[in-house]
């Protein structure tokens, strides 16, 4: 079980970074093998908007565009529906993605007894994210270019605020030697690959956790 140090607070991980870069493949793997939960708020949305539900659908559409979305409501929504869940801390998939987010989002973890860890940026290059996003069946070349674009004009600028208080943590995701077989890169579902990144993101995350001592001499 993912542990919390006495007398600490449960802690919030943020994942951000391109379409393709693996964030709620590789997280969903790290959340079932060392037990932190994961909120993937777009597969949340998906799985109202099938479930009929109005401001599900709305976000969806703002999804499946490569549009901006507000996410804030839907991780409320997600917190109040699930305390057991995410009483210990958990992953945060895809959110904050603008300046104006920040504040509000941060406002929410104070209220709700959560502290924000870490945010760990899922880095590819535009290329390689272009590539494994035009794999996926429901993409289409212009909600790609939507979602490129929108990433540079706002989710980059999340990013440069973050590093500036130096609570960033860039895990790249980019094709290597060890998740891929010759020329041929691995998909971002092969156990290969996952288990790889999962690993790199088990020590930005246990790093954040020890003492403060101990991190000190790492």
């Amino acid at each position: 079980m993912y542990p919390i140090k006495k007398g600490s607070k449960p802690q919030v991980f943020v994942v951000l970074g391109r379409g393709g870069a693996g964030k709620t493949e590789v997280s969903s793997f790290y959340a079932k093998k060392y037990g932190l939960s994961v909120i993937p708020l777009a597969q949340y949305i998906r799985s109202l908007a099938n479930a009929g539900d109005t401001q599900g659908k709305k976000g969806l559409r703002e999804i499946k565009a490569g549009e901006y979305f507000d996410g804030l409501p839907f991780l409320k929504r997600y917190v109040q529906e699930n305390p057991g869940i995410v009483q210990r801390g958990f992953i945060l998939d895809g959110f904050p993605r603008r300046l104006g987010d920040v504040k509000p989002f941060e406002d929410f973890l104070r209220e709700q007894g959560f502290e924000l860890g870490r945010i760990i940026h899922f880095q590819v290059t535009p290329q390689i994210s272009g590539k494994r996003q035009s794999q996926r069946k429901r993409e289409t070349p212009k909600t790609i270019k939507a979602r490129q674009q929108s990433f540079e004009e706002k989710e980059a600028q999340v990013l440069a605020q973050y590093k500036k208080r130096k609570m960033v943590s860039v895990l790249e995701t980019n094709p290597n030697r060890r998740v891929s077989v010759g020329k041929r890169e691995l998909s971002i579902r092969n156990r290969n690959f996952l288990q790889h990144h999962a690993a790199k993101m088990r020590k930005i995350v246990k790093t954040r956790q020890a003492p403060k001592k101990w991190a000190a001499r790492k």
